[in-house]
């Protein structure tokens, strides 16, 4: 409804900036985090992260014939299983990494922080393929 309604740009740029504000305040009050803040941040970029998935793969689709349209969702939807895997491997890999040689608690605290400063790297590719999508997509479409 909200694609019908503004077309992709508009809820996908909300989106990005959603998703990149919610990971710099969590990196930002990453010290003086409370549970209401990481429950209210967590939202926010979840929110983010949602207007940007769903609009950008239906805008994917309307670049193929419809007969291709099931593939290619089922292809999405497949890349975004694997990509979820490996990110949470990866995570938790960093995680993992960083709390050896400390205790517990000061490791998993620095592992947090790196995560969110990968999620952070993470984000900012996702802008600027964004950019570039639209940069280089049809004119009525965004």
């Amino acid at each position: 409804m909200i694609l019908d309604r503004f077309g992709a740009k508009k809820p996908i740029i909300l989106g990005v900036c959603c998703s990149f504000i919610a990971t710099f305040c969590f990196l930002f009050f990453f010290e003086n985090l409370t549970y209401q803040l990481c429950m209210m941040l967590y939202f926010i970029y979840s929110l983010g992260i949602g207007l940007i998935v769903g609009n950008t793969m239906t805008c994917a689709m309307s670049y193929l014939p419809i007969n291709l349209q099931a593939d290619e969702n089922a292809v999405l939807q497949t890349l975004m299983q694997l990509s979820g895997g490996i990110g949470t491997s990866i995570t938790a890999a960093i995680l993992a990494f960083v709390q050896q040689g400390i205790n517990l608690y000061d490791g998993t605290n620095r592992g947090a922080l790196f995560v969110l400063i990968f999620l952070m790297f993470n984000i900012n590719i996702v802008i600027l393929s964004q950019y570039f999508a639209f940069k280089g997509g049809r004119k009525n479409e965004f």
